[in-house]
């Protein structure tokens, strides 16, 4: 029987030294906990062991459009025997960080010695364990260490994916994928969901479905979050978002809710064929795993660790782009007319993609079932709770025994 996991949405409690942990278990410090580090962290049930959240300094305050002491924080909890991190990197206590792409994490422009004093804590031995969200993020990091001269940090690193919970009823034991022979009566139907749309490919679904539509596919697409006025991959290219709220609101085959509530969105993306996922830059993406869990398939873009979230025509589609060594996409650090035509490509490139995996779908419907079941069975067996929960154990059982 696999292990539960408890309740992304409740951090461990913040206990003070003098208030009693759990009865029976080590307690491991956690810092700032958020949705993320549930997966990795606070979210497992370890048997032998309960997360606390720590007190830390609040030297965020003096970081001045750099986070260096934000990801660098100092522990005042000297309470328990090990913290665990999520993209931070302690100035004082024994620790273990989970981190899903840069190590060390200052955005804004750090200085070189900000990032060479993390680069040498990472190295000290109060540094126990440097777990990669996916097999990206540990490249990523170890090119960053060898510039370095740090190469060596890749003897405490490990890929450690966590676990994700898996939001089908206990007793289903397949997805709940309806087979479909046409989309006469009922459209092929796609989700964009996140927080900043733009980001997510919303503006290229709606630019494909107006192609199939066109072409007289009955297709519907729902977006869900709002189109953001700033980006970091689009740079100053970004379009206007009030148009394309506007453009979005104004299309009878679109429906545009806004925002959700998380609990909202396992139930959203069951309620459609495909989930779509076409960022231009992603640390990870838990998205696309919880969508494989409910057996939905995603498109995706195939930059930073989304190739090993999506089996091109197995479990989804995936989107050639145009790769920095790195695997990150070749236009993000671009300016001027470089990333004007960067933009444009990538514009393209997603929209025609985006057109010729409905096309396929449109065309072979039992590809949706196909898809969906071989999704959930890699997601289940890549992200399910129990292993990770062992897994996680073996770790701290191992930092611990160290003495």
């Amino acid at each position: 029987m696999a292990k539960n996991i408890k309740s992304i949405s409740n951090p461990p409690p913040r206990l003070y030294p003098w208030q009693k942990p759990s009865a029976g278990k080590t307690t491991i410090g956690v810092l700032n906990p958020c949705y993320g580090s549930s997966h990795v962290i606070y979210g497992l049930d370890i048997p032998r062991y309960s997360h606390r959240t720590l007190k830390a300094l609040p030297l965020r305050r003096l970081d001045n459009g750099v986070t260096f002491f934000e990801f660098t924080p100092f522990i005042l909890d000297w309470s328990v025997p090990l913290v665990h991190t999520w993209n931070a990197i302690p100035f004082n206590r024994d620790f273990i960080v989970s981190f899903e792409l840069e190590l060390p994490r200052y955005l804004g422009g750090p200085s070189d010695a900000q990032l060479r004093r993390g680069l040498d804590i990472l190295a000290t031995n109060r540094c126990k364990k440097i777990l990669a969200l996916s097999d990206f993020a540990y490249r990523h990091a170890a090119q960053r260490f060898e510039r370095y001269g740090m190469g060596h940090l890749v003897q405490k690193m490990e890929v450690f994916r966590g676990a994700v919970l898996d939001p089908m009823p206990a007793d289903t034991t397949t997805p709940a994928i309806e087979a479909r022979m046409t989309f006469a009566d009922k459209p092929l139907s796609a989700a964009v969901i996140g927080t900043h749309l733009f980001h997510k490919g919303a503006m290229h679904a709606i630019q494909a479905f107006e192609r199939l539509r066109a072409r007289g596919m009955n297709v519907a697409l729902t977006l869900i979050g709002d189109f953001e006025t700033s980006s970091h991959t689009f740079g100053d290219h970004l379009p206007d978002a009030a148009e394309w709220r506007a453009r979005a609101a104004g299309e009878d085959w679109i429906r545009f809710i806004g925002p959700v509530p998380n609990s909202q969105v396992f139930t959203e993306l069951r309620d459609h064929d495909i989930c779509i996922y076409t960022s231009l830059d992603e640390s990870l993406g838990w998205l696309p795993i919880e969508a494989a869990m409910l057996g939905v398939p995603v498109i995706a873009t195939a930059i930073c660790a989304l190739p090993e979230l999506v089996a091109d025509r197995k479990t989804g589609w995936l989107i050639e782009m145009p790769l920095r060594e790195d695997g990150r996409w070749a236009g993000l650090e671009l300016t001027g007319a470089a990333k004007r035509e960067a933009v444009d490509d990538a514009n393209h490139r997603i929209v025609a993609g985006i057109e010729e995996c409905m096309t396929t779908l449109y065309n072979d419907p039992a590809l949706l079932i196909r898809w969906g079941i071989a999704g959930r069975e890699w997601a289940t067996s890549c992200y399910g709770n129990g292993a990770a929960s062992e897994r996680l154990e073996g770790i701290y059982d191992a930092v611990l025994n160290q003495g």
